[in-house]
């Protein structure tokens, strides 16, 4: 033993947990599916965004920002490819979402319910943001917003991201 091994206490490497590669395919083709099903079933589910909540819950466990902005700009244009909108307008939303989601997301406690869900739920006030900036620049199709239906939106997607969390943490994910 040297002298450099006695003094320097030995780093042990705090790797987070990996997701499965079948999950990375398997949720987000799951959500996209329901995503075109659904509104043709119920036009009112078309508000659900499901491929969103898939993604967001994937870039918690990405390990760094670059592979999570590549997760949304990729979940991002399937989504706009298979519903009725603008190609690549989701693409650019859930790549800044993914950004944020990664550089933010490790400071979040994963064992607390309501710091999660308000998490989840400045995501999707995020992504709402950024999708109507986006979408009145690069389209140039602004609309009116409804400041009650995005509360209760908001509220509604942070608890179905923070089901959708739970549920996978009980199928074997550990942040």
């Amino acid at each position: 033993m040297s002298a450099w091994s006695r003094t320097v206490p030995a780093v042990e490497s705090k790797r987070r947990a990996s997701v499965p590669w079948p999950w990375f395919v398997g949720l987000p083709t799951a959500a996209l599916g329901l995503q075109t099903l659904l509104p043709t079933l119920e036009p009112a589910l078309a508000l659900f965004n499901l491929p969103f909540l898939a993604t967001l819950n994937l870039m918690l466990w990405c390990r760094s920002a670059v592979s999570a902005m590549l997760l949304g700009m990729l979940i991002g244009c399937l989504h706009d490819g298979l519903t009725h909108g603008p190609v690549g307008l989701h693409g650019i939303v859930y790549t800044i979402c993914g950004y944020l989601v990664a550089r933010l997301g490790p400071y979040v406690r994963r064992d607390h319910a309501l710091e999660l869900g308000l998490f989840f739920a400045a995501a999707y006030a995020t992504h709402e943001f950024v999708f109507g900036v986006t979408r009145s620049f690069l389209v140039s199709a602004g609309g009116e917003t409804d400041l009650a239906l995005g509360l209760v939106l908001t509220a509604l997607h942070a608890g179905a991201g923070l089901f959708v969390f739970t549920m996978l943490s009980k199928a074997g994910w550990k942040p």
